[in-house]
């Protein structure tokens, strides 16, 4: 009942458009079930059906709705002939008493009038009660399982159409049912006898043909994940109405679905369109296609899984009736994997390999890893942490032992080719440490203040091509001492070289720093002081060439007093004063500390004068032993007058000074010695 409730409804309801749309322009239309138009026939064509009923019924009834009820029951038995279809009203051709032929007004005139085989019965309504040439009878049921006639069947009419004997008398007329109207009647029937009633149809017209309905995918082949645009196109092109409550539901297969974003639309009219990201199922309801119009629904869809995908769509169905599924075809392909990378380097170790390797091309999909074999009996193992480059390091090999290493690229496609298998050997243990050798000589000597250059060592080992050094130990070239460096390695392995050490000892200068200073003479001229300290640091300062003030009764400056103060000389300065002019015979030398004093040790020769002034000695004008002599002196000439009171004498350095000088002078000397020797 469920199904029929429903047809009935949806007919009615379609019924319902159909006339008032048809109402609207004068006249019903009511189009026939696709099952019962006779071929040859096109849209909008009109024609009538009649049929025989399977069941009887007695003739007492003098109301024509009775036998009308009676036919529209008959009328589901033939349902296979659509002509149970709720939108057809079917009537009795029969005659009543109460109401009269109902052959009055039943045909329009130059309708063809059909049985339901779809076989044209008459040209019209007089040529169905004159000139009709094929029986209308109930056997022409009995292919389909229905009783067949059982010798006549109720009119009430005359073979003109008009009332003769009606229903509802005592003797209806009644039409044998092996022959045609006018051929043969029967008028005296008992009215309680049991005969066939004929059915008629309203005026039925061809329908407008259901719009085709197709789907396609553009482009038709993607790669797994990709994303196509799936088209359902309903064309109504070649029919004269439109196509309204166009409906449809499409359940995708299980590894499509509705991309992100869907960019679901549709140029139909109305209609409610449902198909969002993510879903499994596109479905329409209510939309309209225009007379002669083509409206398409799109969407886009996601592949997850590789194969050929052919999928049909549910019913696409609308007031023009059922257009049936549409089939589309959608080829995904696995995403390709990379190529093979290519192995160009190879360093090998104990326990390990270092791989250098051209990368594989991704071929559009970025490579997520790579994984490595280590021979044929093996499986790939991926590299952890993941690398998408090198070099890469394969370890936990086991020493002295044969591989052949593979590696492959892995990209969303999964695994691509390997790289040809190449062929190693790990090494053995490594038992040898490196050996270290000193570039230069293992003694070195340099003077103090000199510049020290570490001439290094050379390292070889078995295995490692680069062992590095480690050193210790430091040189000060300012200070006198000796100093020991030391060299150490370590290989790759852990195995140490023997140490191997350079001494270097920093020596005192042999030479003595001389420091001179150049300036102009008070009497006219150029002199020239120069010092000689026993510390290479030794510097001058405040030197300067003056007249000499406070000369001792009977004596003349010769040319000017020479004064400076001597810094970090050490423990002595030699001074020699060259004044640029011989120096006069008897010339004396005197020594200014705080009062004049002859220097009676010095020595004079030619134009210069030199001496020695030891630091804190009575020379040095501070009198302290702190790094800084200070030495004023001059030359004077003794005046000629006799009787001039002479200054006491002073040597310039005292008795012990004399004897730590002759020891410095010892030492000196032996120093030079060593040098030549």
């Amino acid at each position: 009942m469920a199904p029929r409730f429903a047809r009935f409804l949806l007919g009615y309801l379609l019924s319902s458009l159909i006339s008032v749309a048809a109402i609207a322009d004068g006249d019903p239309v009511i189009y026939a079930p696709q099952e019962m138009v006779p071929s040859g026939l096109n849209s909008g064509d009109t024609f009538y059906v009649i049929f025989n009923t399977e069941d009887i019924i007695d003739g007492t009834s003098a109301n024509r709705s009775t036998y009308d009820d009676f036919v529209n029951a008959e009328a589901d038995i033939a349902s296979t002939y659509g002509t149970d279809d709720p939108s057809i009203t079917w009537r009795a051709l029969v005659g009543t008493q109460n109401d009269g032929p109902q052959s009055t007004g039943l045909f329009n005139s130059d309708i063809p009038i059909y049985n339901i085989l779809g076989q044209r019965i008459a040209a019209n309504e007089a040529a169905l009660f004159n000139s009709i040439n094929i029986p209308i009878e109930a056997g022409i049921f009995d292919q389909y399982g229905m009783s067949s006639c059982s010798g006549a069947f109720w009119t009430g009419l005359t073979n003109t159409g008009d009332l003769g004997s009606p229903l509802g008398s005592p003797n209806p007329a009644a039409a044998a049912c092996n022959q045609a109207f006018g051929i043969l009647y029967i008028s005296d029937a008992p009215n309680d006898s049991q005969f066939p009633v004929l059915a008629v149809s309203p005026l039925l017209t061809v329908p407008n043909p259901a719009p085709t309905f197709t789907a396609s995918f553009s482009p038709s082949t993607v790669i797994v994940g990709g994303i196509t645009t799936l088209t359902y196109t309903i064309d109504n092109s070649a029919k004269i109405s439109a196509a309204t409550g166009l409906d449809f539901t499409h359940h995708l297969p299980a590894s499509l679905k509705v991309a992100l974003p869907s960019n679901l639309s549709t140029t139909c009219t109305g209609g409610i369109l449902s198909g969002s990201t993510g879903a499994t199922s596109v479905y329409y309801t209510g939309g309209t296609v225009s007379a002669g119009g083509i409206c398409t629904i799109s969407v886009d869809i996601q592949s997850s899984t590789a194969g050929n995908l052919s999928n049909s769509t549910g019913d696409l169905n609308s007031i023009s009736g059922n257009s049936g599924t549409a089939t589309a075809t959608l080829t995904v392909n696995p995403i390709p994997t990379p190529s093979a990378p290519d192995i160009t380097g190879i360093t090998v170790g104990v326990t390990s390999v270092t791989l250098t390797f051209d990368p594989a091309g991704d071929n559009g999909y970025a490579i997520t890893n790579y994984e490595y074999r280590l021979n044929d009996c093996t499986n790939y193992q991926p590299f952890s942490p993941a690398i998408t480059g090198g070099p890469v390091v394969i370890d936990g090999l086991t020493p002295d032992t044969n591989y052949e290493i593979s590696i492959r690229a892995i990209n969303a496609g999964g695994a691509g080719d390997a790289s040809a298998a190449t062929p190693i050997r790990t090494l053995a243990p490594d038992n040898t440490p490196p050996v270290i050798t000193l570039r230069g000589n293992a003694v070195m000597t340099l003077t103090k203040g000199g510049v020290f250059t570490d001439p290094g060592v050379d390292v070889t080992d078995d295995r490692d091509s680069a062992v590095t050094v480690q050193k210790s130990g430091s040189v000060n070239t300012n200070q006198i001492g000796t100093y020991t460096l030391f060299y150490n390695a370590r290989d790759n392995a852990g195995n140490h070289a023997v140490q191997v050490t350079r001494t270097v000892t920093v020596e005192e200068s042999d030479v003595e720093p001389v420091t001179t200073h150049t300036d102009n003479l008070p009497g006219g001229g150029t002199g020239s002081l120069q010092i000689t300290g026993e510390d290479e640091a030794c510097t001058i300062t405040n030197a300067s060439f003056t007249p000499a003030a406070g000369l001792p009764d009977g004596y003349q400056d010769f040319r000017g007093a020479v004064s400076f103060i001597a810094n970090s000389c050490g423990g002595y300065v030699d001074v020699v004063m060259d004044f640029g002019t011989a120096i006069p015979a008897g010339a004396e030398t005197w020594k200014s500390n705080g009062s004049w004093r002859q220097l009676v040790s010095a020595t004079i020769s030619g134009s210069t004068v030199s001496f020695r002034v030891i630091d804190g000695g009575p020379l040095d004008a501070d009198g302290t032993v702190n790094g800084q002599i200070n030495d004023p002196f001059a030359i004077f000439i003794p005046a000629s007058t006799p009787g001039a009171t002479r200054p006491t004498a002073v040597p310039a350095v005292p008795l012990w000074g004399l004897v730590l000088g002759a020891l410095a002078l010892f030492g000196i000397g032996r120093k030079r010695l060593k040098a030549l020797n």
